[in-house]
């Protein structure tokens, strides 16, 4: 492992990453791979997640040419030297700003979206004039597999590597001195990396996920609230750093809420869910049983269906959550929608804000006079959305 991070690192002190031109060659490459390829990419997520062509795409695939075409617009203005205002010591000087490139940056993808969270790094990295190793998700085996396969037909076999393993692969890469490292996943894993990073004084960029709140106001328009809802929580079967992972409202409100994300739910999915096209199943096993184990106790509303062999959990809706249950106290990260009553906005808030900061919130209502709780949990929380789309300097 060792060995092969030297050599990335060899190739990086060469310079060929640094041009500008060199740069665009390389993203222009990387996107011919995903529109020559995109047949076996598409086959290789579909694989993994159960997903319909159409939802591979629209979810991973069309999101990595745009972040293409966007880096490939900008990036010439980006590496420009930007002149600096002139204080006392520097009056003399000529200032300016030029952003330089990192290093060898390691990318440690997900399973959930892994084309996407692992090629939208990349494309950032590779735009700043790094060099990159991506180390993809074990879990969803057909994609590590397509992408160790086409990156190196496509790119620098020297400056952008894939290795794939499993955790002693990523232990032995985590030993290894980096300039930075991007990780996305679970928070136990998260600190795991931060702790490595911590030895070399590398940087990281960490996307954690979290219990991301979605609060309804009884002043909002109840069926274009629950359309976004399910939308949002049942896309990828639950799998989704940003979901909505419970909601809270008041308690009049929840028979409501429960009909009609049923009615959406049949009518995104049809009548019989488990035969839709587009409904996806949970990655594996394990993960299938431990979302099992978070409905135990629990009031299931609708949905709470499951078939093993196929790793099915329906769409699931579950009313008067204690916030003491097992549900309430992880990221659910599957097709499971706890509803917590609150008697009202400042309850809520309370609420949020006596846990750990989510990724996302939601807030529904017509009420255009927010309280300013709310800004504050938005501010802390939404700068946590915009870390890995941009140049890694």
């Amino acid at each position: 492992m060792e060995r092969e991070v030297q050599r990335v690192r060899q190739a990086f002190l060469s310079g060929r990453s640094r041009p500008l031109r060199f740069r665009l060659q390389q993203l222009e490459a990387l996107r011919r791979m995903v529109q020559e390829r995109e047949k076996d990419i598409l086959a290789a997520i579909c694989s993994d997640l159960c997903k319909s062509e159409f939802n591979a795409y629209s979810q991973e695939v069309i999101s990595v040419l745009g972040e293409i075409d966007f880096m490939l617009e900008n990036l010439p203005e980006w590496v420009t030297a930007k002149p600096v205002k002139k204080n006392l010591l520097t009056m003399l000087d000529e200032a300016y700003l030029q952003p330089q490139p990192l290093g060898v940056v390691l990318i440690i993808g997900a399973w959930n979206y892994p084309f996407l969270l692992a090629i939208q790094p990349l494309i950032g990295a590779i735009a700043a004039g790094n060099a990159v190793i991506i180390k993809p998700s074990e879990l969803s085996e057909n994609t590590a597999t397509i992408l160790a396969k086409l990156l190196p037909q496509y790119l620098d076999q020297d400056l952008y590597i894939v290795i794939n393993g499993g955790v002693e692969e990523t232990t032995e890469l985590l030993k290894q001195r980096f300039d930075h490292i991007l990780y996305t996943g679970n928070t136990t894993v998260g600190k795991i990396v931060m702790e490595a990073a911590a030895k070399h004084l590398t940087p990281v960029t960490l996307e954690l996920g979290g219990k991301s709140p979605c609060y309804i106001d009884k002043d909002c328009d109840l069926d274009i609230v629950c359309r976004r809802i399910t939308w949002g929580k049942y896309m990828n079967c639950g799998q989704t750093c940003i979901a909505p992972d419970y909601i809270l409202c008041e308690a009049s409100l929840q028979n409501q809420i429960v009909q009609k994300i049923k009615e959406t739910v049949k009518e995104f999915y049809g009548e019989n869910v488990k035969e839709s096209p587009d409904y996806e199943r949970i990655i594996n096993h394990r993960h299938f049983k431990r979302i099992l184990s978070l409905l135990e106790g629990q009031k299931i509303a609708f949905g709470g269906e499951t078939d093993e062999a196929t790793r099915y959990i329906a769409p699931t809706v579950l009313t008067d959550v204690d916030p003491k249950t097992k549900v309430m106290q992880e990221e659910i990260f599957g097709p499971v929608l706890p509803i917590v009553p609150v008697k009202n906005v400042d309850e809520a808030i309370n609420f949020i804000n006596e846990r750990e900061k989510p990724l996302a919130l939601y807030v529904f209502s017509h009420n255009n006079k927010v309280p300013v709780e709310w800004e504050l949990i938005m501010e802390n929380i939404l700068s946590i959305l915009f870390l890995i789309s941009v140049p890694v300097y």
